[in-house]
């Protein structure tokens, strides 16, 4: 059976590297016959010596919007820190509660607003890189360095650009090199239990308006517990093309490998959490692979003034998964295969014109479709089906200070009918306060792991936000009410005392109410800055403690400019308080509600502190981990690691 996969995969890497050459044969043609177009005709035609160009890219290429998202995390807010992926950069650049399986690179993620695992989306350049069959994206898998920038939009933008993304909408923008000279960048990163982390780009223009783009990343840990260890990399290339000033266009290949010993937390009858020698986990031999290649064509037409912005992509993702499990891990009698495989396929389009007739008016209206394919397992069903959705999003300047957002999104989900509608309002009466709401009413499918027969969870969710800033002071305050009818519980079937599988069903509604408060105070080059947390989860009326009902973190940094140099530091604290969390059961990607209290009354994360310097093109970071070395969790079972220095050594050439 395995050999009949592999070589399935093998074919069909031998049809890419085929379509690849079809392409760079029309490629080579376009230019040849431009270029004896332009010899036979008397108009002489120079390269801008300083780019090897004729035009500039396009900077609006990969965004889904012009539209000014919640945050926007640039490679200027990524490289200078000791960053490991996607989830650290997210903890870094915004208010979330964690999700963490305690350990770098494992599937960690984020909650905002009272959300799920389940409820984040992540794009690249507005394409789709959801996984149908688990539900939401690892977003450890992806390869931060790809981004040029990482759009963060939440409720009414989110649910409208998205589906599945009532909790983030995470775009990635491709990274625009645009040098005559060779761009190389390297990074080397370094952290306990043996993680060891790795970069390299390279990017040059090869010819008037083509640009090449490469390069890789590689993640190797030992993990801090039994069967916690990751090996992962990826390989990303891309061909850039700008055959007009308005036009762009780009092809894409970013290939991940990711594998991981998946071994489910610790064991409720593990002595003592501190000792990773005498720590009993759930799953001693568990463990997973994946294969994935993401293929992406990405193209953009604007008009001479930039009122009209056209986008399209067409897109392949194709993905091999391994689960590789002891014996006692199997679901029934008919699983009698170690590994478990399935392959899943999906093809789709984007298009959307964003029109902007003037300063007080604009209107991004698209459409996307997808063809799914994949094959059964142990753990799901066969699906072949399709997503179609179209959508609408406006902007309006009601006045000089009042702008109105709105939008629907309809979707039809292999024949099921989901919408998704709301509308955010937004006063600014000086430039440095700002207030408003934001109310979302969005649907979120079940995915292949939950069961197809479900019925779609119904999210409702209200924010008010209120934001202060000026020369010195940065203060944001927000609340937010979120409720979901028909939510979707999973729970636990056993093999004895070993979750093997999980069983989801609707199961009435939950609400999560809460708000937090930040606050940042600038004195010359030192910054003070401190949060707030507090949110209450309930499941059909019953507090579930899935979060810390208070969450609090202080902090202060430093900096200081010399010449084109700049050494910063910093330290900060935080403390929560306790709850049961999430237990994440990784055969189904599923999480279920788990009443061990591993956390009584407050805890705190050991403290923190950092020293960088900016040495020209040079970035280099020392950061000190949980300090005190405290034992604390952020997930139920999964405890955070312990103390741990972090080395992080980011150079670029010819920048």
């Amino acid at each position: 059976m395995m050999s009949n996969y592999y070589q399935k995969e093998q074919r069909e890497g031998y049809l890419f590297f085929i379509t690849i050459l079809v392409f760079l044969f029309c490629v080579v043609f376009n230019v040849s016959a431009r270029e004896d177009t332009l010899k036979k005709s008397s108009v002489i035609v120079k390269a801008d010596t300083n780019h090897y160009t004729f035009y500039k890219p396009i900077t609006i290429h990969g965004s889904l919007t012009r539209a000014i998202p919640q945050n926007t995390i640039t490679k200027h807010d990524i490289r200078p820190t000791a960053q490991f992926g996607l989830y650290d950069v997210l903890m870094e650049n915004g208010l979330y509660t964690t999700l963490s399986l305690g350990g770098l690179s494992l599937n960690n993620s984020v909650s905002v607003y009272g959300s799920g695992r389940r409820d984040i989306s992540l794009r690249f350049n507005g394409r789709s890189l959801d996984d149908r069959v688990f539900g939401g994206f690892n977003l450890e898998q992806f390869p931060v360095e790809t981004a040029d920038k990482i759009e963060v939009y939440t409720g009414t933008q989110a649910i409208v650009l998205g589906d599945n993304s009532s909790g983030l909408l995470l775009n990635v923008k491709e990274m625009m090199h645009d040098s005559k000279t060779p761009y190389t960048r390297l990074r080397y990163g370094q952290t306990a239990y043996n993680f060891v982390a790795s970069e390299g780009e390279y990017s040059q223009n090869f010819a008037p308006n083509w640009n090449f783009t490469f390069g890789f990343r590689r993640h190797v840990s030992d993990g801090r517990f039994l069967n916690s260890w990751v090996d992962m990399w990826n390989v990303h290339g891309k061909l850039r093309w700008n055959p007009q000033s308005n036009m762009q266009l780009s092809l894409s290949n970013i290939f991940t490998n990711y594998g991981a010993g998946t071994n489910g937390g610790l064991n409720d009858t593990t002595p003592s959490v501190s000792n990773a020698i005498t720590a009993l986990v759930n799953y001693s031999d568990l463990n997973e692979k994946v294969f994935r290649h993401d293929i992406t064509l990405t193209g953009t037409i604007t008009n001479a003034d930039t009122t009209v912005i056209q986008n399209a992509n067409i897109y392949f993702s194709h993905s091999l998964w391994n689960r590789d499990r002891d014996t006692a891990y199997y679901v029934n009698s008919n699983d009698s295969v170690r590994t478990s495989v399935f392959i899943e396929r999906l093809v789709g389009i984007t298009y959307k014109t964003e029109i902007s007739p003037s300063t007080m008016l604009s209107a991004v209206i698209g459409g996307e479709g997808e063809l799914q394919m994949i094959e059964k397992s142990v753990y799901h069903q066969e699906f072949n089906g399709s997503n179609l959705s179209g959508y609408l999003l406006g902007n309006l300047l009601l006045t000089e200070s009042v702008r109105l957002t709105s939008g629907i999104r309809l979707r039809l989900l292999d024949g099921k009918f989901l919408s998704s509608i709301g509308g955010k309002l937004t006063i600014r009466p000086t430039s440095e306060l700002s207030f408003g709401g934001d109310f979302s009413v969005s649907s979120r499918a079940p995915s292949i792991m939950e069961g197809m027969n479900l019925n779609s969870e119904k999210n409702i969710l209200l924010i008010g936000f209120a934001e202060w800033r000026d020369n010195n002071l940065k203060c944001k305050a927000d609340f937010f009410v979120r409720n979901i009818s028909d939510i979707i519980i999973a729970t636990p079937v056993y093999n004895g005392t070993t979750i093997i599988n999980t069983f989801s069903v609707n199961s009435g509604d939950g609400t999560t109410v809460g708000g937090s408060v930040s606050a940042q105070y600038s004195i010359d080059q030192l910054t003070i800055f401190g949060n707030t947390i507090i949110q209450n989860s309930t499941t059909n009326g019953i507090d579930n403690k899935r979060f810390p009902s208070v969450k609090g973190t202080i902090g202060a940094q430093y900096e200081k400019q010399f010449g084109r140099s700049t050494v910063k530091g910093g330290i900060s604290a935080t403390v929560f308080s306790s709850n049961y969390g999430e237990r994440f059961i990784p055969q189904t990607g599923s999480s279920i509600l788990y009443n061990n209290n591993n956390s009584d009354g407050f805890a705190y994360d050991g403290v923190s502190a950092f020293i960088g310097a900016k040495l020209g093109n040079a970035f280099v970071q020392f950061s000190m981990r949980n300090i005190l070395d405290a034992d604390y969790w952020s997930t139920s079972v999964y405890p955070n690691l312990d103390r741990q220095l972090r080395i992080s050594v980011n150079w670029a050439f010819f920048d």
